[in-house]
């Protein structure tokens, strides 16, 4: 978008990887990631999920298994940032959610597919 400072190496490291994860406050999601979008998923139960959303992202790699992650919506209403630590199976975020709730937590990743990779916890 015009006037935005976007700048240093980007990565597409996490294309084709799912993760579930539950933060520590109570609610899982569901993550897929592509070359340049990621779909997200509140998941309300084992056999209900909200509608999925799909946006674009930025990626960067920090170092070996850890990303940071970041996406805005089009409505620039919603912001949200993940560290990825794929080696020690966590998530931290830090977002501003509708409502202007503020969302700063860290959850676990309980299921974890990096192309023919799987895992589960």
């Amino acid at each position: 978008m015009d006037g935005d400072l976007v700048g240093g190496p980007t990565t597409t490291d996490l294309a084709g990887a799912c993760l579930v994860y539950r933060y520590s406050t109570g609610p899982k999601y569901r993550l897929a990631f592509t070359n340049e979008t990621v779909t997200f998923q509140l998941q309300i139960d084992p056999d209900t999920a909200s509608p999925a959303a799909t946006l674009p992202y930025r990626a960067r790699k920090l170092r070996d298994d850890l990303y940071l992650v970041h996406w805005i919506p089009p409505s620039r209403t919603v912001h949200v940032a993940l560290v990825i630590d794929l080696a020690r199976r966590e998530i931290h975020v830090s977002g501003l959610m509708p409502g202007r709730l503020e969302f700063f937590d860290l959850a676990k990743i309980e299921e974890l597919s990096l192309g023919q990779r799987d895992t589960t916890a």
